[in-house]
């Protein structure tokens, strides 16, 4: 209830008392008759008992209407007051038992909790009222449902891992071993960025060795194209050794042949001279 309309409700109040009194009992101190007391002040009361964010004020509104005029006026002049004190102490007490509550909960727990405890620890009374009555079970559920979704994803990572180890080339074989040995942020580490990178060395290798095997049949296919050459360089040599051996018999057996052509004219002449001195 607003200052301004207290204000108006103790004045109403004051004048209505002033008013002469329509029945015998009033003494002017325990409160007014029903009639005395305005329609306009009685619906103070009402709207207090029922609309009033404090329970303190709600109740005692209700006790005033219950009682009867003296308790309405009394209620509007000091018992609204009254109450509005007793809510606001009661707010104090439990602000200060809410945050002691709250303030060992600081950086523990999960994400969520965590989160969650920075906010109302830094805003507001209503915050840590509500965070206390429910907003701390649904950060630990969120967390709970987090940390489940974590551990089965790490297991599905494990399980991606395990099979590389046994199917991926030598360099992502010893990459995905050394994850395995080091724990989950290593798996999630080598699944985002150290998987490719071995990956991109096994490739980079297996270029390699098959540059070196093609150099090798290169290689091989040039040392048997020159062993052929030089096997025909070879054998031309030897049909030119026998072509040359047969042409040196040749050129003997003709030199041989001329020494016996000489022999036999030298053997013809002797003869013919003999004759012809013996004629």
């Amino acid at each position: 209830m607003s200052a301004t309309r207290q204000a108006a409700a103790a004045e109403a109040v004051r004048a209505s008392a002033e008013t002469p009194p329509l029945h015998p009992e009033w003494d002017g101190r325990t409160g007014l008759s029903e009639r005395n007391i305005p329609p306009s002040l009685r619906q103070i009361v009402v709207d207090n008992a029922e609309l009033h964010e404090d329970v303190e004020v709600r109740e005692a509104a209700t006790a005033a209407l219950a009682a009867g005029d003296a308790a309405i006026a009394a209620f509007l002049d000091t018992g609204l007051d009254q109450a509005e004190r007793q809510a606001a102490q009661r707010k104090t007490e439990t602000a200060t038992r809410n945050r002691t509550a709250i303030e060992p909960l600081r950086g523990t727990g999960g994400q969520y909790l965590r989160a969650e405890v920075d906010r109302v620890l830094a805003g507001s009374d209503v915050d840590r009222e509500q965070f206390l009555a429910y907003g701390k079970v649904i950060a630990e559920q969120r967390d709970a449902e987090t940390s489940q979704s974590a551990r089965d994803r790490a297991a599905e990572n494990r399980a991606k891992v395990q099979m590389l180890t046994g199917a991926g080339g030598p360099e992502v074989r010893r990459a995905a071993q050394a994850a395995l040995d080091a724990g989950d942020d290593a798996i999630t580490a080598f699944l985002s960025s150290g998987y490719l990178v071995a990956a991109k060395a096994d490739a980079d290798e297996r270029e390699r060795l098959v540059k070196a095997e093609e150099d090798r049949r290169r290689a091989a296919e040039a040392l048997s194209d020159l062993a052929k050459r030089a096997a025909r360089a070879n054998e031309a040599r030897r049909v030119l050794m026998v072509a040359h051996g047969d042409g040196l018999r040749a050129l003997q057996r003709s030199a041989n042949a001329l020494v016996a052509g000489g022999n036999e004219a030298r053997k013809a002449a002797q003869i013919l001279a003999a004759n012809t001195a013996g004629g």
